[in-house]
């Protein structure tokens, strides 16, 4: 049986919209890996932050602490390191710090 006009130009369009289709998934394949990259990175970088964070917050509570050495009735040094071992029970939920 052969094709007339007609026939080629419906497996033309099949084709066409198949290719379409899955062009479209490889895009989209595409663009989820390059929002799971991005998010990754932002991740890395948020985790990167914390640490650096919480390395400040530890000199921070060891220069305190030497602070209060020195001077033991001083109200000012003894209130920012109650202070920061309050931030630091909330950061990491560790009671002893309260």
């Amino acid at each position: 049986m052969r094709m007339r006009g007609r026939g080629w130009m419906v497996a033309g369009v099949i084709a066409v919209g198949a290719a379409g289709v899955v062009s479209a998934r490889a895009a989209m394949a595409h663009e989820d890996a390059a929002r799971a990259r991005q998010q990754a990175g932002a991740i890395r970088a948020a985790a990167a932050l914390r640490e650096q964070e919480a390395a400040r917050g530890e000199a921070d509570i060891r220069f305190f602490q030497a602070r209060v050495a020195q001077d033991p009735y001083g109200a000012a040094d003894r209130a920012r390191l109650s202070t920061l071992y309050a931030q630091r029970a909330r950061e990491t939920g560790d009671y002893d710090d309260y």
